[in-house]
């Protein structure tokens, strides 16, 4: 994988289709403890997500478990079914992806293929950069816009299940 450091973009050399999660054998020795994995829409958010939770913690030991789909949100089913072995090595699974209609579909898939995943939202906002008022769409926008502590919050304490759209819970 390519990055562009003029502007965001992310460019593959090589075969992608097939393509394990971005990070994966660095998550298999991450967050041992505690069981825990984040999953990103993409490479840059991943990051970014690494960065808060290692930088706005006090607990220098561990390193959290951090992946992202490989081919963006439209990965997510076969990256997930592809890799279910891996995922249910983690006692808690964190699904974080962009506020946009593409990361809500991967959403929708990722809760399909694990009901019990939790679900980290980025809240829909605008902030400057350089002088350009740009739209915050992930992870990373929310750092670049000087927002990591909230970005911490939720990702460490705001993420929950969420029941699909028009279910019903019925109790007896």
């Amino acid at each position: 994988e390519v990055k562009g450091l003029d502007r965001k973009y992310f460019y593959y050399v090589g075969r992608v289709k097939d393509s394990d999660f971005f990070g994966m054998a660095q998550a298999q020795r991450g967050d041992v403890y505690n069981k825990k994995l984040f999953i990103f829409e993409d490479p840059l958010s991943c990051m970014s997500g690494f960065h808060v939770l290692s930088a706005y913690t006090t607990a220098t030991t561990i390193k959290p478990a951090f992946v992202s789909l490989p081919n963006g949100a439209g990965s997510m089913a076969s990256v997930m079914s592809r890799n279910r072995e891996f995922l249910n090595t983690f006692d808690e699974i964190v699904i974080c992806m962009d506020n946009d209609k593409a990361g809500e579909d991967a959403l929708v898939k990722g809760r399909a293929l694990f009901p019990q995943a939790k679900f980290a939202r980025i809240p829909k906002g605008t902030f400057d950069f350089h002088g350009v008022e740009k739209e915050i769409k992930d992870a990373n926008d929310l750092l670049l816009a000087g927002r990591g502590q909230e970005l911490f919050n939720i990702l460490k304490f705001s993420a929950r299940r969420e029941s699909p759209a028009g279910a019903v819970s019925v109790f007896v």
